[in-house]
């Protein structure tokens, strides 16, 4: 681990909560926590990642990915992932992977990646989300219409789907 991000990492300690980081530079405490949570990240298991971000390899958005993909994953999981985004491109010996990845192709592996070495977690998170994150909300449209958005289970989008499309 670099001594910079071995100094992050002891000034991070201090700033936990995000608040005093959220003060000092006047963003909100959410995303300083956010902040604080992917940069003490950055200091420990995405530390590999985080250095191509501070060589410019990769932008910030590539790390932030891998940190919420792998925010409850197991610390075997988490290096298994960076493992596979540093690795060579196939047929393309001394690349690295990651570099010129999307953010979306980012998060799409790790979610592949997830759901192959912790399938029981992957349904975890599916579980939670359908107890916590359920909505629906209508607007009025053109006249006799209406918009209509949901959140919703992907079996039950599926179907409604096929129905307004049939």
């Amino acid at each position: 681990v670099p001594a910079l991000w071995a100094h992050q990492a002891s000034a991070i300690d201090l700033v936990r909560d995000g608040r005093s980081v959220a003060v000092a530079t006047g963003i909100g405490p959410t995303e300083a926590s956010r902040r604080c949570a992917v940069a003490s990240r950055a200091a420990t298991d995405l530390a590999a990642l985080a250095a191509l971000v501070a060589e410019g390899r990769v932008g910030r958005r590539a790390l932030e990915m891998v940190h919420r993909h792998t925010r409850d994953t197991t610390p075997e999981t988490t290096a298994a992932i960076v493992a596979h985004l540093l690795a060579a491109r196939r047929g393309s010996p001394g690349s690295v992977r990651v570099v010129g990845m999307e953010p979306h192709e980012i998060a799409k592996t790790c979610r592949r990646l997830v759901s192959r070495l912790e399938p029981d977690l992957v349904q975890a998170r599916a579980d939670a989300n359908r107890a916590t994150r359920l909505d629906v909300r209508t607007e009025p449209g053109a006249v006799g219409t209406s918009w209509l958005t949901a959140v919703l289970p992907s079996e039950i989008a599926a179907a409604i789907k096929v129905a307004v499309d049939a």
